[in-house]
């Protein structure tokens, strides 16, 4: 049985949003982990910002380039999830990635907020630049398509019966 048009809508928005994010985040992820040398000598240059794969700067980015990957694995799961009519993916669409995504948004927006700007020589791979790209081209798409799919699938109806028609 095809699902109903909205879901399949927002099932084909989120597999909109959560492959590129995918991909680009998991390229990112790889040329983070991959990048020490260069961490290592920009801190040389620049003593003033501690940017060794120990510092506040490594770690925070990391861990929320690392969260939007899983981020977009999950969306594009429950995408496919809900072209495919699975009751989970109903329940995981309406009640986990909406505050999964808002948290990762306000959590990504108040590290770049927390620290301190980058000289203007620094490379925007690295710290805020990172952190700023993710909110701007993930996290936001991912809160919209959050708050649509929060909308859409507390609804009763679509809840208990996701393939009829309304």
């Amino acid at each position: 049985m095809r699902p109903r048009t909205s879901v399949a809508a927002a099932a084909f928005c989120g597999l909109v949003v959560s492959v590129p994010a995918f991909l680009v985040g998991s390229y990112a992820f790889v040329a983070f982990v991959l990048s020490f040398i260069q961490q290592t000598r920009i801190s040389a240059l620049h003593p003033e910002y501690d940017l060794h794969p120990g510092s506040i700067f490594f770690n925070t980015t990391f861990a929320f380039l690392s969260l939007t990957v899983l981020l977009s694995i999950v969306c594009g799961t429950t995408a496919i999830g809900l072209l495919s009519n699975r009751k989970w993916a109903i329940k995981a669409a309406g009640l986990f990635v909406p505050p999964f995504a808002l948290l990762l948004f306000l959590g990504d927006l108040c590290a770049v907020l927390a620290t301190p700007p980058l000289p203007s020589g620094a490379p925007l791979a690295i710290g805020p630049g990172l952190a700023l790209a993710i909110i701007a081209y993930a996290l936001v798409p991912f809160l919209l398509i959050g708050a649509w799919w929060l909308i859409l699938f507390s609804r009763k109806a679509l809840r208990e019966d996701p393939s009829s028609r309304p």
